[in-house]
């Protein structure tokens, strides 16, 4: 609970962008190929949910403009190459 009230206070002080934390804003790749890796191996139907989600993240990331956009394409290109076959891809663009 306390990783959650604190998500919430920033977000309610800083705004959804300025207020997001998390790998992804911090252009922690490794962090998240774990994540990806971990839920191909335990949880692959969870996937796609990750993945959507990771690229809404992705896109508040980049407006946040706290990450480094080598980072956001480093991302951008795991997240893509992830998708399982026949999914819809969701674009952060």
């Amino acid at each position: 609970m306390p990783l959650i009230k604190a998500t919430i206070d920033n977000v309610d002080r800083l705004g959804t962008s300025r207020g997001l934390t998390g790998p992804i804003v911090r252009g922690d790749i490794q962090t998240v190929s774990q994540h990806i890796e971990t839920l191909k191996q335990l949880s692959p139907q969870n996937l796609a949910a990750y993945l959507t989600m990771a690229q809404k993240t992705l896109a508040l990331a980049k407006k946040s403009e706290r990450l480094d956009p080598a980072d956001a394409e480093q991302i951008q290109r795991r997240l893509t190459e992830t998708w399982p076959a026949g999914d819809n891809k969701e674009s952060s663009t």
